[in-house]
């Protein structure tokens, strides 16, 4: 599994405000990184793309997530 680092963060999450045209304060980014820090990377950026895809609005913390869970189990059969 390849975590995330700071920087790898950013240009993932910059993919949603460049997406969403929303820009996401310096504290929620802080608040977001906490929470995706230890994920897989990959995974990570797979769900925000999904994301994008099926919301047409700026997906929350726990609608990442969701996605993620569904990326984790299918890597694990």
């Amino acid at each position: 599994m390849l975590m995330i680092g700071q920087v790898e963060f950013l240009e993932i999450i910059n993919l949603l405000e460049e997406n969403y045209n929303k820009k996401i304060s310096d504290n929620i980014i802080r608040i977001w990184y906490d929470e995706f820090k230890n994920c897989d990377k990959e995974i990570l950026k797979k769900a925000i793309i999904k994301c994008i895809k099926e919301y047409s609005y700026f997906p929350t913390i726990n609608q990442i997530k969701e996605q993620m869970s569904a990326f984790y189990q299918y890597k694990r059969i």
